[in-house]
């Protein structure tokens, strides 16, 4: 069981053959969804995947992100997990023209957790 996450993720192009490279080392290339890609981002998602900063893959994508960013932006990340309060971004989402809202969307109520919801969607803005 546990916690899923959903993950929007924009790259420039220059760093996205490298990127797929550590996500398919990692065991995650079937788990990329929705790609789209125009002449300088790339984006593209994952959907219901468990991502806990522990995991040896999850710490592999970030060193990567980190490496890559470390000049000049190139990788970012919206990370959206079960709760509405975890919401986790990586990368310079302002200078690759990113950004999020969420929208709540009540399914109903933890048992002894008053008034928290169980379900809710972030909508990104990953302007491609």
């Amino acid at each position: 069981m546990g916690y899923y996450s959903h993950l929007w993720f924009k790259c420039t192009n220059d760093v996205l053959p490298d990127l797929y490279k550590v996500i398919k080392k990692v065991g995650l290339k079937n788990c990329i969804v929705n790609p789209k890609q125009n002449k300088k981002y790339t984006m593209f998602e994952f959907v219901n995947i468990k991502w806990y900063s522990d995991y040896p893959e999850v710490q592999a994508i970030n060193t990567f992100v980190d490496m890559c960013n470390q000049e000049e932006p190139k990788i970012c990340y919206i990370r959206q997990g079960d709760y509405i309060e975890d919401i986790e971004t990586a990368g310079d989402l302002y200078e690759l023209d990113c950004d999020y809202y969420v929208d709540l969307v009540v399914k109903g109520f933890d048992e002894g957790k008053e008034g928290f919801p169980i379900l809710q969607q972030t909508h990104p803005e990953l302007l491609i």
